[in-house]
């Protein structure tokens, strides 16, 4: 979601760092999204790794 930040001619240099400087702080602590986050871990999705692995493996020869 967007933030805006109304910065009018009248303002102090001053004030806009500190606005901009607020809006670093609270972005910054956002943690990034990763594919867990929207399907869960898989955990055993595949089963063992190297049994699927060798599986595929067989079906291409």
């Amino acid at each position: 979601m967007g933030v805006i930040v109304r910065i009018s001619k009248h303002s102090k240099a001053e004030e806009t760092r500190k606005a901009l400087d607020m809006l670093n702080k609270k972005n910054g602590r956002k943690k990034s999204k990763s594919l867990a986050d929207f399907y869960g871990k898989l955990q055993g999705a595949y089963g063992d790794g190297l049994n699927y692995q060798k599986k595929l493996r067989n079906e291409w020869q």
